[in-house]
């Protein structure tokens, strides 16, 4: 802006800085203002926060919790991925205890809808506690009908060739009889190496440090049991072997319970499946060894001490959450006075959110940056 003539004298006078044309004020206004950045201090031997990949969460979560993880998941194993259709599928329904108290419901899992998944105790059962349960008489078997294909579908010479694998399941029982008859105790047990469990006690399967024993009533579901991921590179790899848990085929998971004879159960079995082969359906599926590794490590961890079920989802979270984090690189941080409890960082994990349970405070004044090597 030219500067401005004195009208009497005819000199120049200055243009004063605090009064600006309507240009200027427009052109002002346009500019967003410069804010000044806050200054980083840095604090030596932190660590970064661990994060799972997508897919690796879905899985975790699968194997703690199959009924509540949403269908689509796939094993992240491997260096390559493989498009799979991916599928979840129930089964549910009621067995009772047999004529001397003690019942069983035991899990074959397959992949295959025309093929026995279930075996359960009826009312007339003849099973004691010393009774293996394939001696047990008077039994009930169940196959799981939603699966999408039969046991034909995977023959090699067949149109199809389907193959397939199982990524997760679990059973859950509940007493559904009358309340004021409701008491006993139930065993959850899944086998430590996957293998069949067809000859095995109620009086051993008590005996063993990783049963926990469950007192009926104590919860809405009264008893869990979940599958803690393979033990074997068998059981990642896309096979026409419709029971690729147990090698020979049986049942690695069974609750055993000791009640009052003729009492009532409902069971909720939960599988989650991938399968291959000349079908349609299938979606991308994602690879990440490293995760896939710390994830299955921390799962055989629990599931040596108590049952791998959904209670124990602190403990997973925790284990994975550790192992983790013993291959991060050394980071500087402005986490500042805040400090991310483990217990809080490790269940946000599974919920996507490493900060999960911080305040907005400690959220707001976290950073992170790498060391240069």
């Amino acid at each position: 802006m030219a500067p401005r003539k004195n009208n009497e004298t005819g000199t120049v006078r200055p243009q004063d800085p605090k009064k600006t044309s309507g240009k200027q004020k427009q052109k002002q206004k346009q500019q967003p203002a410069q804010r000044a950045a806050r200054p980083v201090t840095y604090l030596p031997g932190a660590t970064l926060v661990p994060s799972l990949p997508e897919c690796s969460r879905h899985y975790a979560s699968a194997l703690i919790n199959p009924w509540d993880t949403v269908a689509g998941v796939c094993i992240p194993a491997g260096m390559f991925s493989m498009n799979s259709l991916k599928h979840k599928s129930y089964i549910r329904g009621q067995f009772q205890l047999g004529t001397t108290g003690f019942g069983y419901i035991s899990v074959t899992p397959r992949t295959s809808n025309n093929q026995t998944v279930l075996t359960a105790t009826t009312s007339a059962s003849v099973f004691a506690s010393g009774t293996a349960p394939n001696a047990a008489t008077g039994l009930t078997t169940l196959t799981s009908a939603s699966l999408p294909y039969a046991l034909a579908d995977f023959s090699v010479s067949g149109a199809r060739d389907i193959r397939a694998r199982i990524v997760a399941f679990g059973i859950r029982v509940k007493y559904v009889g009358p309340l004021m008859n409701r008491n006993g105790v139930a065993l959850p047990y899944l086998d430590a190496d996957c293998n069949d469990t067809a000859t095995e006690t109620f009086d051993y399967v008590s005996s063993l440090q990783y049963v926990e024993p469950k007192r009926i009533g104590d919860a809405d579901w009264d008893c869990a049991c979940c599958y803690a991921g393979p033990i074997d590179p068998t059981q990642v790899d896309f096979t026409n072997q419709t029971n690729p848990i147990v090698s020979g085929g049986g049942a690695p998971m069974m609750i055993l319970i000791k009640g009052v004879a003729g009492d009532t159960y409902e069971f909720d079995y939960c599988q989650h499946s991938e399968y291959i082969g000349n079908i349609g359906g299938r979606t991308k599926s994602h690879s990440d060894p490293s995760s896939f590794a710390a994830v299955t490590s921390a799962a055989q961890e629990v599931v040596a001490d108590r049952a791998f079920e959904p209670s124990k989802m602190k403990s997973f979270a925790e284990k994975i959450y550790t192992k983790l984090s013993e291959n991060l690189p050394k980071v500087v941080s402005t986490v500042g006075k805040y400090a991310i409890p483990i217990g809080a960082a490790a269940l946000g994990l599974l919920s996507g959110n490493p900060y999960v349970g911080l305040s907005a405070q400690a959220i707001g004044q976290s950073s992170v940056k790498m060391l240069t090597h």
